[in-house]
């Protein structure tokens, strides 16, 4: 996969986890087939996916692998219940995790 790729992976991803309200435990006490380690460490340390995980993170969430790459996906979770959680996980993210964070919100403001 390329960086954009990648990058709308990440932000696919951390979307739909905030959506339904999802930490990287729940992979594992969910019995998702891939570990909440591996998760995190996709997000926070710029690790790689392969394609066959790819399927198991989409079927996890509910959603198509070709909607996990796609930048421009959208959600239905505006609301300001859930604007106030991203506030709050952005709050709790590491520095590195916030840097990416705003890396995406500023290309994707950009892009509007």
């Amino acid at each position: 996969m390329n960086n954009n790729s990648i990058e709308a992976f990440r932000r696919n991803l951390s979307l739909l986890m905030l959506e339904q309200n999802l930490k990287y435990s729940d992979f594992d006490t969910r019995r998702s087939g891939i570990s909440g380690r591996y998760v995190r460490r996709i997000m926070q340390d710029g690790l790689g996916i392969r394609l066959d995980k790819l399927d198991i993170v989409a079927n996890f969430l509910g959603v198509t692998s070709i909607a996990l790459l796609d930048p421009n996906m959208k959600l239905e979770s505006a609301s300001p219940e859930n604007l106030q959680k991203l506030v709050d996980a952005y709050l709790a993210s590491s520095s590195k995790s916030q840097e990416f964070i705003m890396t995406v919100a500023e290309r994707e403001t950009e892009r509007s």
